[in-house]
């Protein structure tokens, strides 16, 4: 299979196949500290208080709009179609702010 994927390819690494994907891969490294913190925060979350959600939610929805920017970055590269989950991630950061103009009312 790998011998029939180098033919198909040219014989050229990924690399050099696709050199946008060198520019792309370091910024596809994201912190692991950042998803350390959610772990942890998860298992505290009914005791947290609202600006530990707030700043949670504000967490969530800066890694929706990563992942948009990689989505869009993806189809403009021509790699695949994301659109349908550009429009899914969109709902997502909606439904995240929704979360966050609650709790902000609510504390109030």
């Amino acid at each position: 299979m790998a011998k029939i994927a180098r033919i198909h390819a040219g014989g050229l690494s990924p690399d050099r196949r696709f050199p946008e994907t060198r520019a792309v891969r370091p910024r596809l490294a994201t912190p692991p500290r950042r998803f350390e913190h959610c772990r942890q925060f998860h298992r505290r979350f009914p005791q947290a208080t609202t600006p530990d959600k707030l700043r949670f939610y504000n967490i969530a929805q800066g890694s929706a709009d990563e992942c948009l920017y990689h989505l869009i970055l993806a189809n403009d590269l021509g790699y695949q179609d994301t659109t349908a989950l550009q429009a899914d991630l969109e709902e997502v950061s909606r439904l995240l702010q929704g979360y966050i103009n609650g709790l902000k009312r609510n504390s109030q």
